[in-house]
Parts: C-alpha cells; structure tokens; sequence
C-alpha cells in the first residue's frame, strides 16, 4: 500500500484519511475461521472470564503470523503508531 502526498498530508494533520483498496478482504472472518485456525497452528490463546456482560473473551495473539492481510493492519499500525509517538517527544 502506498500513500499519496494527500493521504500523508491528511494524515499528518489528523483529519480522517479514507485509502482506497487499503487491503482486500476477501473470506469470511467468524469463530469457524478463528477454529480453524487454532487447530492448524500452535495459537498463543489469552482467555478472560466473566467481564461485563460477555461471559468469555478470547484474545489470540500474533493474529498476523497466520492471516497474511492482517499483516497490512499491523504494519500500517506499527508505523504510524511510532510516527504519533515521535511527535509526542
């Protein structure tokens, strides 16, 4: 994904950035394909009981090692994330 000098600038001034074609998500995302994963890799899994209203949370992390167009999300985020930081100091 690459962004324009009008995205950048967008960003920059945290106005509200919209990326075409940001990343393409093409299956469905449902507890089947969260399952599914589990069974097929070695999931790191936290599990949190009884908060609020929900009776169980389940948090799988690294999420981005098995779905690869998450990999754009955390990459995205990461950086700009960093980048919000650095104007901070």
């Amino acid at each position: 994904m690459l962004l324009n000098k009008e995205q950048i600038n967008l960003i920059k001034n945290n106005k509200v950035t919209f990326i075409k074609n940001f990343v393409l998500l093409t299956r469905e995302y449902d507890f089947n394909l969260l399952s599914k994963l589990m069974e097929e890799n070695e999931c790191k899994i936290n599990q949190k009981l009884l908060i609020g209203n929900l009776k169980d949370v389940f948090q799988m992390l690294k999420v981005s090692n098995f779905l690869q167009e998450f990999k754009v999300f955390f990459d995205f985020l990461s950086k700009y994330l960093k980048w919000v930081l650095l104007m901070w100091i």
